[in-house]
Protein backbone atom coordinates (compact mmCIF):
# COMPACT_ATOMS: atom_id res chain seq x y z
CA UNK A 1 0.00 0.00 0.00
CA UNK A 2 2.56 2.52 0.66
CA UNK A 3 4.77 1.69 -2.39
CA UNK A 4 1.14 2.28 -4.17
CA UNK A 5 0.70 5.32 -2.55
CA UNK A 6 4.56 6.40 -3.29
CA UNK A 7 3.49 5.62 -6.98
CA UNK A 8 0.63 7.76 -7.27
CA UNK A 9 2.27 11.06 -5.77
CA UNK A 10 3.60 12.37 -8.80
CA UNK A 11 0.70 11.69 -10.61
CA UNK A 12 -1.49 13.26 -7.95
CA UNK A 13 0.89 16.05 -7.89
CA UNK A 14 1.13 16.92 -11.58
CA UNK A 15 -2.82 16.48 -12.06
CA UNK A 16 -3.21 19.33 -9.73
CA UNK A 17 -0.32 21.29 -11.19
CA UNK A 18 -2.32 20.77 -14.80
CA UNK A 19 -5.24 21.76 -13.27
CA UNK A 20 -4.15 25.13 -11.33
CA UNK A 21 -2.91 25.79 -14.61
CA UNK A 22 -6.44 25.49 -16.62
CA UNK A 23 -8.08 27.71 -13.97
CA UNK A 24 -5.33 30.39 -13.95
CA UNK A 25 -5.54 30.15 -18.36
CA UNK A 26 -9.13 30.65 -17.82
CA UNK A 27 -8.66 33.20 -15.40
CA UNK A 28 -6.38 35.41 -17.64
CA UNK A 29 -8.72 34.60 -20.96
CA UNK A 30 -11.50 36.04 -19.03
CA UNK A 31 -10.15 39.06 -18.16
CA UNK A 32 -8.07 39.67 -20.90
CA UNK A 33 -8.21 42.88 -22.90
CA UNK A 34 -10.09 42.36 -26.37
CA UNK A 35 -9.91 44.22 -29.68
CA UNK A 36 -13.08 45.32 -31.81
CA UNK A 37 -14.28 45.54 -34.83
CA UNK A 38 -17.43 47.82 -35.57
CA UNK A 39 -19.61 49.46 -37.99
CA UNK A 40 -22.55 51.75 -38.35
CA UNK A 41 -25.47 50.88 -40.95
CA UNK A 42 -27.60 54.24 -40.71
CA UNK A 43 -24.70 55.97 -42.61
CA UNK A 44 -25.33 53.75 -45.19
CA UNK A 45 -28.73 55.93 -45.96
CA UNK A 46 -26.68 59.17 -45.42
CA UNK A 47 -23.09 60.25 -44.84
CA UNK A 48 -21.27 62.71 -43.04
CA UNK A 49 -20.68 64.47 -46.26
CA UNK A 50 -23.70 65.84 -48.26
CA UNK A 51 -25.46 63.40 -50.64
CA UNK A 52 -23.16 60.42 -49.64
CA UNK A 53 -23.50 56.58 -48.16
CA UNK A 54 -20.84 55.91 -45.96
CA UNK A 55 -19.49 52.39 -45.47
CA UNK A 56 -17.48 51.96 -42.21
CA UNK A 57 -15.12 50.28 -40.75
CA UNK A 58 -13.67 51.05 -37.31
CA UNK A 59 -10.70 48.90 -34.93
CA UNK A 60 -10.34 49.62 -31.71
CA UNK A 61 -6.90 47.81 -30.10
CA UNK A 62 -5.80 48.34 -26.39
CA UNK A 63 -2.09 50.02 -25.91
CA UNK A 64 -2.87 49.81 -21.90
CA UNK A 65 -4.73 48.45 -19.68
CA UNK A 66 -7.37 52.05 -19.79
CA UNK A 67 -5.88 53.36 -22.78
CA UNK A 68 -7.10 52.22 -26.19
CA UNK A 69 -6.06 53.41 -29.97
CA UNK A 70 -8.99 53.65 -32.60
CA UNK A 71 -8.71 54.00 -36.18
CA UNK A 72 -11.24 54.05 -38.80
CA UNK A 73 -11.26 53.75 -42.55
CA UNK A 74 -14.55 54.94 -44.91
CA UNK A 75 -16.02 54.32 -48.66
CA UNK A 76 -18.46 57.10 -49.61
CA UNK A 77 -20.83 56.76 -52.18
CA UNK A 78 -23.83 58.09 -53.56
CA UNK A 79 -26.80 57.86 -51.03
CA UNK A 80 -29.58 55.85 -52.41
CA UNK A 81 -31.59 58.64 -50.55
CA UNK A 82 -29.90 61.17 -53.19
CA UNK A 83 -32.21 60.61 -56.20
CA UNK A 84 -35.10 60.88 -54.27
CA UNK A 85 -34.22 64.63 -52.39
CA UNK A 86 -32.80 65.91 -56.24
CA UNK A 87 -35.89 64.92 -57.92
CA UNK A 88 -38.79 65.37 -55.11
CA UNK A 89 -40.71 68.56 -55.31
CA UNK A 90 -39.74 72.18 -54.98
CA UNK A 91 -35.88 70.58 -56.40
CA UNK A 92 -34.25 73.09 -58.90
CA UNK A 93 -33.18 72.01 -62.14
CA UNK A 94 -29.38 72.29 -60.84
CA UNK A 95 -30.65 69.47 -58.44
CA UNK A 96 -32.69 67.49 -61.50
CA UNK A 97 -29.84 67.40 -62.94
CA UNK A 98 -27.37 65.91 -60.64
CA UNK A 99 -29.72 62.92 -60.83
CA UNK A 100 -27.08 61.84 -63.15
CA UNK A 101 -23.31 62.67 -61.00
CA UNK A 102 -21.41 60.34 -59.88
CA UNK A 103 -19.97 60.36 -56.28
CA UNK A 104 -16.90 58.71 -54.35
CA UNK A 105 -14.37 59.35 -51.53
CA UNK A 106 -12.85 58.37 -48.58
CA UNK A 107 -13.05 59.23 -44.99
CA UNK A 108 -10.22 58.27 -42.20
CA UNK A 109 -10.57 58.85 -38.43
CA UNK A 110 -8.70 58.13 -35.39
CA UNK A 111 -9.02 58.60 -31.68
CA UNK A 112 -7.41 57.97 -28.77
CA UNK A 113 -9.54 56.73 -25.29
CA UNK A 114 -8.57 56.91 -21.91
CA UNK A 115 -11.04 54.52 -20.30
CA UNK A 116 -11.97 55.82 -16.76
CA UNK A 117 -13.65 53.18 -15.05
CA UNK A 118 -11.18 51.01 -13.92
CA UNK A 119 -13.80 48.18 -12.66
CA UNK A 120 -13.08 46.91 -16.68
CA UNK A 121 -9.94 47.15 -18.73
CA UNK A 122 -10.03 49.06 -22.27
CA UNK A 123 -11.88 48.53 -24.31
CA UNK A 124 -14.86 48.69 -22.04
CA UNK A 125 -16.41 51.39 -19.48
CA UNK A 126 -16.56 55.29 -19.93
CA UNK A 127 -13.97 57.62 -21.93
CA UNK A 128 -12.99 60.68 -22.83
CA UNK A 129 -9.96 61.47 -26.02
CA UNK A 130 -9.29 63.63 -28.51
CA UNK A 131 -10.48 62.59 -32.03
CA UNK A 132 -9.89 63.63 -35.78
CA UNK A 133 -11.60 62.96 -39.10
CA UNK A 134 -11.05 64.10 -42.63
CA UNK A 135 -13.24 62.86 -45.45
CA UNK A 136 -13.86 64.04 -48.93
CA UNK A 137 -16.08 63.52 -51.51
CA UNK A 138 -15.81 64.14 -55.45
CA UNK A 139 -18.70 64.65 -57.60
CA UNK A 140 -18.99 64.96 -61.03
CA UNK A 141 -21.32 64.70 -64.35
CA UNK A 142 -21.71 61.08 -65.71
CA UNK A 143 -20.95 63.08 -69.14
CA UNK A 144 -17.99 65.00 -67.71
CA UNK A 145 -16.01 63.44 -65.10
CA UNK A 146 -13.34 66.42 -65.96
CA UNK A 147 -15.13 68.58 -64.38
CA UNK A 148 -15.92 67.89 -60.45
CA UNK A 149 -16.98 69.56 -57.48
CA UNK A 150 -14.89 68.09 -53.92
CA UNK A 151 -16.72 68.32 -50.90
CA UNK A 152 -13.78 68.52 -47.92
CA UNK A 153 -14.62 67.60 -44.32
CA UNK A 154 -12.26 68.00 -41.61
CA UNK A 155 -12.72 68.42 -38.06
CA UNK A 156 -10.68 67.64 -34.98
CA UNK A 157 -13.14 66.81 -31.83
CA UNK A 158 -12.94 65.75 -27.97
CA UNK A 159 -15.34 63.33 -27.27
CA UNK A 160 -16.62 61.10 -24.89
CA UNK A 161 -18.58 58.19 -24.37
CA UNK A 162 -19.27 54.53 -23.14
CA UNK A 163 -18.85 50.93 -24.46
CA UNK A 164 -20.28 48.07 -23.61
CA UNK A 165 -19.39 44.48 -24.04
CA UNK A 166 -22.20 42.00 -23.94
CA UNK A 167 -21.86 38.03 -23.40
CA UNK A 168 -17.97 38.75 -24.22
CA UNK A 169 -18.81 39.53 -28.21
CA UNK A 170 -20.98 42.19 -28.88
CA UNK A 171 -19.54 45.60 -28.54
CA UNK A 172 -21.89 48.72 -27.90
CA UNK A 173 -20.45 52.18 -28.27
CA UNK A 174 -22.29 55.45 -27.96
CA UNK A 175 -20.43 58.78 -28.14
CA UNK A 176 -21.09 62.61 -27.88
CA UNK A 177 -18.34 65.68 -27.89
CA UNK A 178 -17.44 69.24 -29.53
CA UNK A 179 -14.30 70.64 -31.80
CA UNK A 180 -13.67 72.38 -34.02
CA UNK A 181 -14.50 71.97 -38.08
CA UNK A 182 -13.24 73.12 -41.38
CA UNK A 183 -15.66 72.31 -44.25
CA UNK A 184 -15.10 73.33 -47.91
CA UNK A 185 -16.37 72.90 -51.82
CA UNK A 186 -13.56 73.05 -54.41
CA UNK A 187 -14.85 73.12 -57.85
CA UNK A 188 -12.88 72.36 -60.49
CA UNK A 189 -13.42 73.64 -64.13
CA UNK A 190 -12.38 74.07 -67.03
CA UNK A 191 -9.06 74.18 -67.66
CA UNK A 192 -8.16 73.21 -64.15
CA UNK A 193 -9.71 76.62 -62.59
CA UNK A 194 -10.42 75.82 -59.05
CA UNK A 195 -12.92 77.80 -56.59
CA UNK A 196 -12.68 77.08 -53.14
CA UNK A 197 -16.15 78.12 -50.81
CA UNK A 198 -16.52 77.39 -47.34
CA UNK A 199 -19.56 75.86 -46.13
CA UNK A 200 -21.96 76.37 -43.34
CA UNK A 201 -22.96 74.21 -40.72
CA UNK A 202 -26.63 73.23 -39.39
CA UNK A 203 -25.71 75.48 -36.69
CA UNK A 204 -24.52 77.99 -38.63
CA UNK A 205 -26.29 81.14 -39.72
CA UNK A 206 -25.17 83.56 -42.19
CA UNK A 207 -21.13 83.56 -42.36
CA UNK A 208 -19.57 79.55 -42.32
CA UNK A 209 -18.68 78.74 -38.67
CA UNK A 210 -16.20 76.07 -37.01
CA UNK A 211 -18.15 74.90 -34.17
CA UNK A 212 -19.01 70.98 -34.38
CA UNK A 213 -21.07 68.75 -32.57
CA UNK A 214 -21.00 65.16 -32.34
CA UNK A 215 -23.09 62.35 -31.25
CA UNK A 216 -22.60 58.90 -32.75
CA UNK A 217 -22.67 54.92 -32.02
CA UNK A 218 -21.15 51.90 -33.48
CA UNK A 219 -21.82 48.35 -32.93
CA UNK A 220 -19.47 45.36 -33.53
CA UNK A 221 -17.95 42.13 -32.06
CA UNK A 222 -14.70 41.48 -29.71
CA UNK A 223 -12.56 39.01 -29.89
Amino acid sequence: MKYLLLMLFPLLLIGGKSRAQDSLRALLLKDRQKQILKTNLLPMLWGPVVFTSEYRLVGEAPTAPWQSVLVGVSYLGKSPLANNFMSGQGASMTMRQAKNTAINGWRLQGMYRFYLTHTWKAPQGFYIGPHASYAYAKASMLSNRSQYIKLVYSNINLLAGVQCILFRRIAIDCFSGIGYRSNYEEEHGYRGAITTTPLPGVFDSGQPGHLKLTLGMNMGMAF
